[in-house]
């Protein structure tokens, strides 16, 4: 039901905070008030946003911060993948 999607989605969440914190990615995005959407700032977001698809990964890029939605369908192996792919693009 919906207080286990919701669980899920504040989980990836978290995993994804942590993944981009271990990044030294700047998370814009309050705990208390994400909804499931995390932005983050990062060089070049559009750019970014551009390459990650070209990767299957969809996100948005919004007033130069880029915005992730995880969503009760991802997984853990999402997460990671998404990170190792940012964490590509932004050593470029």
């Amino acid at each position: 039901g919906w207080e286990r999607i919701h669980e899920e989605v504040a989980a990836l969440w978290r995993e994804l905070h942590e993944a981009l914190s271990a990044l030294d990615v700047e998370v814009v995005t309050p705990h208390s008030a994400h909804g499931g959407i995390l932005s983050c700032r990062v060089p070049e977001a559009t750019a970014v946003k551009g390459a990650l698809a070209h990767e299957n990964i969809f996100i948005e890029e919004r007033g130069g911060l880029l915005r992730v939605s995880p969503h009760f369908y991802n997984t853990s192996d999402d997460i990671a993948a998404f990170a190792d792919q940012l964490r590509g693009q932004l050593q470029r």
